[in-house]
């Protein structure tokens, strides 16, 4: 290999061709040089095993320090630790053997938490989104970057990579369901409010005919009391909302009410809001002139309903009230205020909002009418209630969350001798120059000599003074300038990537809550977070870390210090990990259908609940007007029942797609005949808006054509029923067909049982059909004959449901063909998406020809 000269023109380089860049530009022309001058001045016996050190201190390592890979629904993320310091420079090939070709991963990247630290290097590979990639497609992919993957350097070394079997991860139903931030807050307003619901009627249904005024005034007490799950959520939401700093919350708000609507209603058309309205100009005399000002602080286009204008409108007035200053602009370079605090001056929310509004909601859902028109007006009004003030406290939050770069830093001052320093000459010269001409007029008295030397010194102090301050506007002018052109765009996840920098955590590929890593860190401080030392505390370590950064710090230290509000927002950010961490400790899985669907039994069943727990909605008196769930002892999941989707008033049917949006898996029951077979319209109408909407949603769902067993059966012609069965779930496929087009292509999770990893379960996208997800289901099937439990969960002498041997069997037997489902085939289902959820297999699926008593 040949260096080419380097020509020039007219004394400058000249620019080399195309060819001569790409052979001599590479690491490795540069590695030849180097052997080409340390062989000039040294023998090659001396320096050979010096060279070769100093290459292996650049190279890769033979292998990582570690290795693991985990596999989602659309990608396989494979995360590698190692000590390179030089990764990111001197990789230039990453690739693995699939069908006995060379395949290139999407995508890679590496961070690195400390600057002497090892290098964490994230290979992705994408799949498809479409559900068209099989199982063994992704299995195959997933044992070729497992097996196969090599890392080549510049200087022609391979680092391969092998992750052990006990390294592979697979995603769960969790994973996979976790919702972003801003709409987690949403979410767990939702389920605090479906958990106070469901807590109000346990206590209702445990009640009899024969119960004491004393024992109902107990009881009334105790559903004016929040649910344990309740309890913690809005504890923690609370405490997000009463720690926010009001003039934040004014000049956030329009931009957050528009998240709001975009997050409750799915508005992603409306523009972002302008800056804030300038309350500086506002009326100080006329309170009439001054409230409408006040009003034009919330967008008219904001979305809001009468109830949560008028709360908001009560809450700047109080603002108002306490210090007109709240609702004013704040300067770049000022603090954000914390002395005051939203608990402090607003009267309209106070310190326990959302606590306060479920207890009010638990206490008026037990003293319901029982005159079903009086309770449905009644259901009304009480929860638009809630999710009036639902609304309210998350745009509140949104408002300290989604704050800019300007609230995290304060801007700082140039070094203030600098202005006097520049004006010493001047003010020596002025006062020399004017001395000398009083003087002049003074004559030879010493009186008159004495005032000229006073007068020379104020006149060099004047002309100091002006100067000084015509010289600190141009350098602040010069500096503020410079601070802009460091300034960087700051939203929720852009601070969060920064503020792990200064506290130098790489971001783990696997962590579905990115904010668990910080709230570890400040756990110990959270009850003390809003003490002046807590703040001082975290704000030097904030400091500290990225000064530790050096160059690759994000934020320039020479122009930005860090604010106090930082600190307060690394707090929200805690208490929004706990948050995030609760949701995501259980699967929540609903049960939709009209009443009398036979949804309360099926539940049952599938839980293994106790009687009662899931009441029957079976005449319009006790129709099921409210949510119910079940939390299993020892399971991870929650299972929720509920309001009839037949209900005359769409009140209810508001609040269960409303509480449909924090479940993970969803049962829809339609009835195959009955008394009220005629609610199926309602259903089918709620299905279609279901499957309308799925544009981003893949959770699983399931279409029960409930109560197959009341069809007519004959021993002589078994094939009738089964043609029965058919024509039924048909005709639900065909209605379904009809409201959204012939040809409907369902994307959604599904699970399949691989042998890979700890937990065998994979969840990947696929493709379905209306077939494929309508399905025929008889509960009676394998139901006891006594009470709604699963056979499999009874003793061998238990009776069945279904006294008839031969219909009975025959269902059995399309079942075990998967013709029709009954509880087993749904709670296989449901073990394969969310493993634990039901019971374990206990007797399995029961035939009274072949099992029974």
């Amino acid at each position: 290999m040949v260096c080419q000269q380097v020509t020039s023109l007219d004394g400058l380089p000249a620019t080399p061709i195309d060819a001569p860049v790409q052979t001599y530009h590479p690491m490795r022309h540069y590695l030849h040089c180097v052997r080409q001058t340390i062989d000039v001045v040294q023998e090659p016996a001396a320096h050979e095993h010096n060279m070769d050190g100093a290459l292996a201190t650049l190279r890769l390592p033979d292998q990582p320090q570690s290795s693991r890979v985990k596999v989602y629904d659309d990608r396989i993320v494979l995360s590698l630790v190692m000590d390179a310091p030089l990764a990111a420079y001197i990789v230039t090939r990453v690739s693995y053997r699939l069908n006995n070709a060379n395949a290139i991963p999407s995508s890679h990247s590496y961070e690195r938490a400390l600057v002497h630290g090892p290098v964490t290097m994230t290979i992705v590979q994408e799949l498809r989104g479409d559900g068209t990639q099989t199982v063994p497609q992704i299995l195959e992919t997933l044992h070729a970057m497992r097996t196969s993957l090599a890392i080549r350097d510049c200087f022609g070394h391979t680092m391969a990579v092998r992750v052990a079997d006990g390294d592979v991860e697979l995603a769960e139903l969790r994973d996979l369901g976790m919702s972003s931030t801003f709409a987690s807050l949403r979410r767990a307003m939702i389920v605090a409010f479906a958990d106070q619901m469901a807590h109000v009627q346990r206590i209702k249904l445990a009640e009899t005919d024969a119960i004491s005024q004393d024992d109902r005034r107990a009881n009334r007490q105790a559903a004016g009391r929040l649910s344990g799950r309740a309890r913690c959520l809005s504890s923690t939401l609370d405490a997000l909302v009463a720690n926010a700093v009001p003039r934040l919350v004014v000049a956030r708000l329009p931009r957050a009410l528009w998240l709001v609507k975009k997050l409750w209603d799915g508005d992603d058309d409306s523009q972002a809001p302008g800056p804030q309205v300038d309350a500086t100009r506002f009326d100080e005399t006329d309170i009439s002139v001054r409230a409408g000002q006040i009003a034009s602080l919330i967008p008219v286009d904001a979305g809001c309903s009468t109830g949560v204008r008028a709360k908001l409108l009560a809450m700047l007035h109080d603002f108002d009230n306490a210090n007109r200053t709240h609702l004013q602009p704040r300067q770049l370079k000022q603090e954000v205020p914390l002395q005051t605090r939203l608990s402090d001056v607003d009267r309209t929310l106070g310190r326990r909002p959302f606590a306060r509004t479920l207890e009010t909601y638990g206490d008026r859902l037990y003293s319901r009418s029982s005159n079903t028109a009086t309770a449905i007006d009644e259901a009304r009004t009480q929860s638009q209630e809630v999710m009036d003030v639902m609304r309210v406290c998350h745009a509140i939050i949104l408002t300290q969350l989604d704050a800019p770069f300007d609230c995290f830093v304060r801007q700082t001052d140039f070094f203030p001798a600098g202005p006097f320093a520049a004006g010493v000459a001047p003010t020596y010269y002025a006062g020399l120059w004017s001395w000398t001409r009083l003087a002049s007029f003074a004559g030879s008295s010493t009186f008159y000599s004495a005032l000229a030397g006073i007068g020379g010194f104020y006149i060099g102090m004047v002309v100091l003074v002006v100067t000084a301050m015509v010289v600190e506007h141009a350098i602040d002018s010069i500096h503020s300038m410079r601070a802009r052109r460091k300034r960087i765009e700051v939203d929720y996840d852009k601070a969060l990537t920064c503020t792990r920098q200064a506290f130098h955590l790489t971001s783990q590929p696997f962590d579905s809550i990115r904010e668990t890593a910080i709230a570890e860190r400040l756990q110990a401080d959270l009850s003390i977070a809003n003490e002046g030392y807590t703040i001082l505390k975290w704000k030097n370590a904030i400091t500290a870390g990225f000064a530790g950064l050096g160059d690759k710090s994000p934020i320039s230290l020479y122009f930005y210090t860090i604010g106090d509000f930082w600190v307060k927002w690394l707090f929200d950010v805690a208490r929004v990990s706990q948050l995030r961490t609760a949701l995501a400790s259980h699967v929540y899985i609903g049960v939709e259908g009209p009443t009398e669907a036979g949804k309360s039994e099926l539940l049952t069943m599938l839980t293994g609940a106790p009687p009662g727990v899931f009441a029957s909605g079976s005449d319009e008196e006790h129709r099921t007007t409210e949510i119910q769930s079940w939390i299993s002892p020892n399971r991870r999941a929650i299972f929720c029942d509920f309001p009839g989707s037949d209900d005359r008033d769409g009140e209810l049917r508001d609040v269960a797609r409303l509480c449909r949006e924090m479940l993970d898996i969803v049962i829809f029951v339609v009835p195959c005949a009955g008394s009220r077979a005629a609610g199926r319209v309602p259903v089918l109408d709620e299905i279609t808006a279901f499957i309308r909407a799925r544009t981003l949603d893949l959770r699983p769902f399931v279409i029960l054509v409930n109560k197959v067993d009341a069809l007519d059966y004959h021993r002589s012609n078994p094939q009738r029923f089964t043609r029965s069965v058919a024509e039924r779930r048909a005709d639900v496929v065909t209605q379904l067909q009809d409201r959204l087009g012939v040809d409907v292509v369902i994307h959604s999770h599904r699970a399949s049982t691989v042998n890979v990893g700890p937990h065998p379960t994979l969840i990947h996208i696929g493709r379905s059909s209306l077939d494929d997800v309508v399905l025929a289901y008889s509960s009676h099937a394998q139901r006891s004959y006594d009470e709604p439990r699963a056979l499999s969960d009874c003793p061998p002498e238990t009776d069945f449901r279904i006294q008839e041997a031969a219909k009975q069997h025959h269902l059995y037997t399309l079942a075990q063909a998967g013709a029709v489902a009954d509880v087993e085939s749904i709670r296989q289902w449901l073990r394969a998406l969310s493993p634990g959820c039901v019971p374990e297999v206990g007797r399995g699926r029961q035939s009274k020809v072949l099992h029974g008593p």
